[in-house]
């Protein structure tokens, strides 16, 4: 896998505009991650067959930083072009 930082309330954006769902679809689990200041595993996020952003592990954790204005780095498959988000969300 590769490790890169992107930008978090951009991603948000574009998750929900390729799925057309809330990133943190789950109330009580955003409301938990509030108060972290840093997670401790990284999100994993791909770009499905159809060209959409898509989150396989960590959706909150990528919504939690993008209401506190904040990059994240996540992981993403080690492929050379498929499956690597656009390089506009990476910071």
């Amino acid at each position: 896998k590769k490790i890169v930082r992107i930008d978090a309330a951009k991603f948000k954006t574009r998750f929900e505009a390729d799925r057309g769902e809330k990133l943190d679809w789950n109330a009580g689990r955003a409301d938990r991650l509030k108060d972290l200041e840093s997670v401790d595993a990284y999100p994993q996020v791909f770009m499905d067959w159809a060209g959409r952003v898509d989150v396989l592990d960590g959706r909150h954790r990528i919504a939690n930083a993008a209401a506190k204005g904040m990059s994240i780095k996540v992981s993403m498959p080690n492929r050379k072009k498929e499956g690597d988000i656009p390089s506009d969300l990476v910071v």
